[in-house]
């Protein structure tokens, strides 16, 4: 279907493209509402001493982040991290 070209007076064109910018406008307010909703949403990672090594190895496991994060750590810290991600 060939689309036909409709002439558009100045005054026409401008009430347009207010709408568009409206429209956009108005995505971009439910965008950002749904998007701060599904943030809401996150669980906080356990920073307590007893969860930390797990916490950590679930954060690599669900690859949020990587073992270069954990770079300081003791060894003994890190093998264990590494041994709980793969259980």
């Amino acid at each position: 279907m060939q689309q036909q070209t409709t002439h558009w007076d100045s005054a026409e064109k401008k009430i347009a493209i207010t709408a568009l910018e409206k429209a956009k406008s108005l995505e971009t307010k439910i965008l950002i509402s749904y998007v701060k909703e599904q943030a809401s949403q996150i669980k906080r990672p356990d920073n307590r001493d007893s969860f930390l090594m797990h916490t950590l190895a679930k954060l690599i496991k669900d690859q949020l982040i990587d073992f270069a994060a954990l770079e300081g750590l003791s060894a003994d810290k890190k093998t264990k991290i590494t041994l709980l991600t793969r259980s």
